[in-house]
């Protein structure tokens, strides 16, 4: 997110760890990450559900360390939290001998669009190893279940903006309004350990672009956006 050399990326970052994460204040941040975060405090879940739904931009990265129970309890709460969609169970191949890829649903979203009309490395050069296979909440059930939306702030609808280009196509990265912020899911790792995409140009490319998405809502009267001149 802001890596080394004379080319400014534009974003400034504070890494925690999970200890450290119980006490941060998450006002004075546009965009966090939770990348493989093992479970998540009710009171922490709390100050992220207001934070999101005030404008912030939340990236969830899923992994090894992930506690499903518990994620799905707090996180996902039946379609009414944080978590756009509900873990099932990790699926692929331990041993690296076989993958699947990213298979983006809509190229004209932000976050592919430097993508369009070339080949796309996510197909191409990308080897996802190892996932969490998940559902998206029933519509229905979800529409009968949520609090209404108040003024300014968008309905609470998923979409898969990529799947693993598997049999049953298990949505790869989804994203969620929540209030007047937005939540986009990664449902494999952001490190090396799943994939070898951190090895690939394709996952800087794609990590600024989500982060310059998600912050978007988060933008005051008199600020500048992440990325912007």
């Amino acid at each position: 997110l802001a890596p080394r050399g004379n080319t400014r990326s534009g974003v400034s970052t504070t890494v925690v760890d999970e200890s450290e994460f119980s006490t941060l204040e998450v006002d004075s941040f546009q965009v966090i990450y939770l990348c493989n975060v093992y479970a998540i405090p009710d009171d922490r879940r709390v100050a992220l559900e207001n934070w999101v739904r005030g404008g912030g931009g939340l990236v969830v990265s899923l992994g090894d360390q992930i506690d499903q129970n518990d994620w799905n309890d707090r996180l996902f709460r039946n379609g009414q939290g944080l978590l756009p969609v509900r873990l099932e169970s990790v699926e692929g191949d331990e041993t690296e001998q076989t993958w699947t890829y990213f298979d983006p649903q809509d190229a004209q979203h932000a976050i592919f669009k430097l993508f369009e009309g070339g080949q796309n490395p996510l197909r191409s050069n990308v080897k996802v190893f190892q996932w969490w296979k998940t559902s998206l909440p029933d519509p229905a059930a979800t529409a009968a279940t949520i609090e209404p939306a108040g003024e300014g702030e968008t309905p609470a609808v998923a979409a898969v903006l990529a799947n693993f280009g598997v049999d049953d196509k298990s949505p790869a990265i989804v994203e969620r309004p929540f209030g007047k912020g937005n939540v986009l899911a990664i449902t494999t790792s952001m490190d090396v350990d799943w994939s070898n995409w951190p090895l690939d140009i394709s996952y800087l490319v794609v990590m600024q672009e989500i982060t310059r998405h998600v912050a978007q809502s988060n933008v005051r009267e008199g600020e500048i956006g992440v990325g912007s001149a």
